[in-house]
């Protein structure tokens, strides 16, 4: 199911560190609302982001609470304005951390 999102090689092993149930769901909410792939591609990326950001704190994503949720907003922003350069937008990562 992941396969036609990831792309990448870095990305199918960050996933793999995600619960698969839980992704299953996530992606199948999102396919049932009629959401494109595009958004579909770019709120998974997101996700695995967070993860990798939440397993750098010695935590897991699934553990996350609200206040992790707006940090790593929070560090994109920063990350976003320092360099000029931003992949996703911090609102596909609200939305997508939001489910």
């Amino acid at each position: 199911m992941f396969q036609q999102y990831i792309k990448s090689k870095s990305y199918e092993c960050s996933a793999a560190y995600l619960p698969q149930p839980e992704l299953t769901q996530f992606i199948q909410y999102f396919e049932a609302q009629q959401y494109s792939n595009q958004t579909i591609k770019r709120y998974w990326y997101a996700i695995i982001h967070f993860n990798e950001w939440m397993l750098s704190r010695n935590f897991n994503a699934i553990d996350a609470n609200l206040i992790n949720k707006n940090e790593f907003i929070q560090h994109r922003m920063d990350e976003s304005s320092g360099n000029g350069l931003t992949l996703t937008s911090n609102n596909t990562y609200s939305a997508a951390l939001a489910h």
